[in-house]
């Protein structure tokens, strides 16, 4: 591999990798919350630990970040946390070159995922249920072949768990090489994630 593997996961208060449907464990989670023995923010930190952890198991030399309009703190040190709470110019663009930099940008749908989109090699989108109406309304589209389109841009509904993400993400740039040999090189190239093959 030429560069670290690079991922930055989108990062806002106001929107949440949600809790899956179902029974079970999660009725009882959710039960815990409603009472207020644990929030909805540390849900999330859990889940981002969870996807974290996952994901350098699968690439023990990856670059994480978090970047977006929260607090920064409550996830592992070797995290890179670049979340704020007031944004400014200069973060804007500190962000923009990590995005750059990614391999794959991560985030809920609504957490701005449009710059993303647009300079990082690859996106997960994680969808809400009540918005599958606003389907690809958070990727700007490079004029690309359409295999790429589909390769580097994946939807999931948001209730996917941690590993399943983390498992997505993984296979998105570990497979990009074959993905680029095998379907006509010249159409489906890709600098970034090129650079992580």
């Amino acid at each position: 591999m030429s560069r670290r593997p690079t991922v930055t996961f989108i990062w806002r208060d106001d929107r949440l990798w949600s809790l899956p449907a179902g029974g079970g464990r999660w009725t009882r989670l959710k039960r815990f919350m409603r009472r207020g023995f644990i929030s909805r923010l540390e849900d999330q930190q859990q889940r981002m630990t969870k996807f974290a952890k996952a994901l350098k198991k699968q690439i023990p030399d990856l670059d994480l970040a978090v970047a977006g309009v929260a607090q920064p703190g409550g996830l592992p040190q070797w995290i890179t946390d670049l979340r704020r709470p007031k944004v400014d110019a200069a973060l804007e663009r500190t962000w923009c070159e990590r995005y750059a930099a990614s391999h794959c940008v991560v985030g809920v749908h609504g957490s701005n995922m449009l710059l993303p989109s647009a300079h990082a090699g690859a996106t997960v989108e994680l969808m809400p249920a009540k918005h599958w109406g606003n389907i690809l309304q958070e990727i700007l589209f490079r004029n690309e072949d359409l295999r790429t389109a589909v390769f580097r841009h994946r939807i999931l509904p948001i209730d996917t768990d941690p590993l399943s993400v983390a498992a997505v993400v993984g296979a998105v740039i570990s497979t990009y090489p074959d993905f680029a040999t095998y379907m006509a090189p010249e159409s489906v190239s890709n600098a970034v994630l090129a650079a992580g093959g």
